[in-house]
C-alpha cells in the first residue's frame, strides 16, 4: 500500500518539476565580454551581454508584455576566509517592448530616461547588450594596495513585471533567465618592489 502511494505521489511530482524546472541551453542570457578602463580618475565599463528571448518571450512581448532587464554591477574587494565587502552597487533598469502599430520594438533606460526605437528585434537587442564608458567608480574612492574587483550579470527583473507574471516568474523558467557573474579585476594591490 506504501509503495503504491509513493507510486501516485512520484506520477504526480515528476511532471510538476518537469514544467516549472528551467532547462539550461541556448535561451540563457550571457554576459560575453567586459573591460575596465580609468578615464580622468573614473573607472568606466566597456562590455557586451547576449540576450536571447527564446520563443516563448519571444511571443510574449509580441502580445503586449513589456519585458523589464536588469544589469547589476558590483565592485568588492576579495577576502579569503571572510565574505566579501562590498564596495559598490550598481542596477542599470531597462525595458523591452513592442509598440505594435508603428512595428518598432523599444529600448528604455530606467536610468538615463533615454528610449530608442528599432525597426528589428535583433537590432534592438544587440544595442540592448552593448555597455559603453559606463561609469563605475571614482578611483579616489579606492584605498592604495587594496585588490578590488567587478562583476556583472544580466537578469530578468522579476520584481518589475506584471503582478500575474511576476507570480509565474517564481516558478517557471523563461521569466527567470539570468546570466552567470562575469569577474574581473577592478585595481591590482600593488607589489613592493
Amino acid at each position: 500500500m506504501k509503495g503504491l502511494q509513493q507510486a501516485r505521489l512520484g506520477g504526480i511530482l515528476l511532471p510538476l518539476l518537469l514544467l516549472f524546472s528551467q532547462p539550461v541551453g541556448a535561451d540563457d542570457f550571457e554576459v560575453m565580454d567586459a573591460q575596465v578602463t580609468l578615464k580622468n580618475d573614473i573607472y568606466h565599463l566597456n562590455g557586451t551581454i547576449r540576450y536571447p528571448l527564446g520563443s516563448e518571450l519571444s511571443e510574449a512581448l509580441h502580445q503586449g508584455v513589456v519585458i523589464p532587464i536588469k544589469v547589476i554591477i558590483e565592485v568588492y574587494t576579495p577576502n579569503r576566509y571572510l565574505p566579501e565587502t562590498e564596495v559598490a552597487f550598481l542596477k542599470q533598469r531597462y525595458e523591452l517592448r513592442f509598440h505594435a502599430l508603428t512595428r518598432q520594438y523599444v529600448v528604455i533606460n530606467h536610468n538615463s530616461s533615454v528610449s530608442n526605437n528599432y525597426g528589428s528585434l535583433a537590432h534592438a537587442l544587440q544595442r540592448l547588450g552593448e555597455i559603453k564608458n559606463l561609469p563605475i567608480i571614482d578611483q579616489n574612492l579606492l584605498e592604495e594596495g587594496v585588490e578590488y574587483r567587478l562583476r556583472i550579470r544580466a537578469a530578468i527583473n522579476t520584481g518589475r513585471l506584471a503582478i500575474p507574471l511576476r507570480l509565474t516568474s517564481y516558478f517557471y523558467g523563461p521569466w527567470r533567465n539570468e546570466s552567470e557573474w562575469w569577474d574581473l579585476p577592478l585595481k591590482e594591490p600593488l607589489t613592493p618592489s
